[in-house]
């Protein structure tokens, strides 16, 4: 299970869209970061001591700094 993806779609009463992304341990996080900064995303930053950000548009993408105790790294995504 080293390559599982489990996506959660989170229903919000506002205008917004989120996605919570969890990504099994043979992702890299430096990859995803590099594969956002090459798809446009601008690095908004360090966000809670656990999320680097990014933001293209009206979306906006958190990745885990450090994997969970499974191994897992979690993505955040909200577009408006």
């Amino acid at each position: 299970m080293d390559n599982t993806i489990v996506i959660t779609v989170i229903l919000s009463k506002d205008d917004s869209n989120d996605l919570d992304i969890s990504l099994a341990k043979n992702y890299k996080v430096q990859d995803i970061k590099d594969k956002l900064l090459s798809q446009g995303y601008t690095y908004t930053g360090f966000e809670n001591f656990e999320f680097s950000g990014f933001k293209k548009d009206k979306s906006v993408v958190l990745v885990s700094e450090i994997p969970s105790e499974e191994g897992k790294t979690q993505v955040k995504v909200t577009v408006e």
